[in-house]
């Protein structure tokens, strides 16, 4: 059984202790930034906007993007990225009054135009941070990448061409909303959907060496979180165990967070149990007598592994 708090009775035993190191996980871009969506809730490209009526062509292009701008909320440039962007664009199954394409049209389109971002943005030392904290970058952190926009758009034309999308990019020659004007032939114009909402994002950027996320959207959980290059790991230390023959309590002290979850490894029917504790503290009985266990604590915070995680290596007493 696991529970919370301490175990009184119990007698001190040789402790050994491992993992008690300051270190960042290692984590890699795609399973960093797929960890984070998954519990935050940002939605993934397939639930962008509530579906739209669009029918009929469907074409996609695939860029390479290198040194592209990216703004913060306090309204500067924080980093620089470096993203493979997905584009497509759906529709021209639905003709629309040719006026919703300009004073020139004389056919008119409506379609989607959704792209998915991944890769990694390179902040930018001492300039002010994306988030709630808008303070000066300080180190040079990288974050991953990985989000979506979706936009719904009159065009004249019916036949976007994938082959006029560069797949190479350097800078910031689109927009997001030109960056479906691309697909079109030259002398195409535009207007802009007006039923509902006609644009929305959602990107996550995850510093996982600092254990840093700044979530910027305007769908789902919307904007939270920052990217600083301050350290804010958890770091655990102190780890130690009472114990007797059945019984053992383990304790530790943490940084940043007092959340964590804990695995049991060793003889007898709890080898392998998982628990969520909400205090540095892990107590167990039922073990058996004479025997090695090792604690596994992983620090949590909002629900996700961050920073290393610590172990403390005890034997029970003998019947």
């Amino acid at each position: 059984m696991v529970q919370n708090g301490r175990d009184s009775g119990m007698k001190s035993s040789t402790l050994r202790t491992g993992g008690w190191l300051r270190g960042k996980t290692a984590l890699s871009a795609a399973a960093a930034t797929a960890a984070a969506l998954a519990v935050t809730g940002i939605a993934t490209a397939a639930q962008a906007s509530p579906a739209r009526p669009h029918s009929g062509t469907n074409v996609t292009a695939s860029t390479q993007l290198t040194g592209r701008a990216v703004t913060g909320d306090a309204g500067d440039t924080w980093a620089t990225e470096s993203i493979i962007r997905d584009a497509e664009v759906t529709g021209g199954g639905t003709t629309e009054p040719p006026a919703d394409c300009g004073p020139t049209a004389t056919t008119c389109y409506a379609w989607s135009g959704k792209f998915t971002d991944e890769g990694t943005a390179q902040a930018i030392p001492g300039q002010i941070s994306p988030g709630v904290q808008a303070v000066p970058i300080t180190g040079s952190p990288t974050a991953s990448v990985d989000g979506w926009t979706q936009i719904y758009f009159y065009a004249s034309s019916a036949a976007p061409d994938p082959s006029l999308v560069p797949a190479k990019v350097t800078g910031n020659a689109a927009s997001d909303a030109g960056w479906f004007q691309q697909f079109f032939p030259a002398g195409t114009t535009f207007g802009v959907f007006n039923s509902g909402n006609s644009n929305s994002h959602a990107y996550q950027y995850v510093d996982a060496a600092d254990c840093q996320t700044w979530v910027h959207s305007d769908y789902g959980t919307g904007e939270s979180g920052d990217i600083t290059g301050v350290d804010m790991c958890p770091v655990l230390s102190d780890g130690h165990a009472t114990v007797s023959n059945t019984r053992a309590t383990v304790t530790w002290k943490s940084t940043v967070t007092s959340t964590f979850e804990v695995t049991i490894n060793g003889p007898g029917p709890l080898n392998g149990r998982m628990a969520r504790v909400t205090k540095p503290a892990a107590v167990y009985s039922g073990l058996e007598a004479g025997h090695t266990y090792t604690v596994t604590i992983q620090p949590l915070v909002n629900g996700n592994d961050e920073g290393k995680a610590g172990r403390v290596t005890f034997k029970t007493t003998h019947t």
